[in-house]
């Protein structure tokens, strides 16, 4: 699910991975590096959870309101295993929770 820090995302390819618009993507991504800093690809665990903190006063969710919770989350988002996430694994992981059938929310 990740990309390498550095390399370009590709926002419609992103897009056309889940059911964000291109738009709704580049706003994400926009906030992500607001986050995380623009030369930062990724959060670490504890940025995790003070942006996670912020989403869920703007779309509450019950995965992101108790830190135990947002432990889980972190893992299953974290799918290359780094420790950390990169804005694709975010937001193919956002979408999945959001948008995404039982199916998929069971293969997280």
């Amino acid at each position: 699910m990740g990309n390498s820090e550095g390399k370009p995302l590709d926002v419609d390819g992103i897009a056309a991975s889940t059911d964000f618009t291109a738009e709704q993507v580049e706003m994400m991504l926009t906030e992500f590096r607001a986050e995380c800093g623009k030369d930062s690809g990724s959060v670490d665990k504890k940025k995790f959870f003070e942006v996670m903190e912020k989403v869920n006063k703007v779309h509450p969710h019950p995965a992101f309101n108790k830190k135990d919770r947002l432990g889980e989350v972190f893992m299953l988002f974290d799918s290359d295993h780094s420790g950390k996430i990169n804005f694709e694994e975010l937001a193919l992981g956002v979408n999945v929770l959001t948008n995404g059938s039982v199916e998929q929310k069971a293969a997280l």
